[in-house]
């Protein structure tokens, strides 16, 4: 049998600088039963496969995660902001903050959306393709961001081994496709 549930209420459990934990009550279609379930409420993302057309080599940032409680080599990635036009000015902006180069909107391209884990929160994910050779600044992100900047070849890429997070190993597992 299909199991559907419909929202019957919902109201903030926490809210804070990034995000908000909801609290909802959901009830069964088949028998009316009701159940609580929570949810992360956070603002959709993008991220981006970044190539670098003088080296040949893709980059990346290395930096602190405090949900895997250690550093990890991930994509450019960011929230996407209020002030932010379109998907395309947030990655650009993302990818001067993190890794300094400047970006033509004419270089980037929409991969895919995706979320990454639905069953807990409401982030969606924005995958970009984008072409850098215009270094502007030394990057390393904006506040306490504290961002190394990694490079790879395609071929070292073929070892999503390395990867921990599921943005950036899907980023891999395109450029190797």
């Amino acid at each position: 049998k299909h199991m559907s549930k419909k929202i019957t209420s919902e109201e903030v459990a926490y809210a804070g600088k990034f995000l908000q934990v909801k609290k909802y009550k959901l009830q069964s279609s088949i028998d009316s039963t009701e159940h609580v379930y929570e949810c992360l409420e956070r603002a959709d993302s993008v991220c981006a496969v970044v190539f670098n057309k003088e080296t040949d080599k893709y980059l990346f940032v290395k930096q602190f995660r405090v949900g895997a409680k250690k550093e990890m080599i991930e994509l450019v990635a960011g929230m996407v902001e209020k002030e932010d036009a379109s998907l395309e000015d947030c990655i650009i902006r993302e990818i001067q903050e993190e890794l300094g180069y400047s970006v033509n909107k004419d270089d980037v391209r929409f991969l895919y959306s995706f979320y990454s884990s639905p069953g807990a929160s409401t982030e969606k994910m924005h995958l970009f393709y984008v072409d850098v050779d215009q270094k502007i600044s030394a990057g390393g992100g904006i506040h306490d961001e504290d961002i190394e900047i990694v490079e790879f070849t395609a071929d070292e890429l073929m070892n999503v081994d390395m990867f921990e997070d599921v943005k950036t190993i899907l980023g891999a597992v395109w450029v190797n496709s």
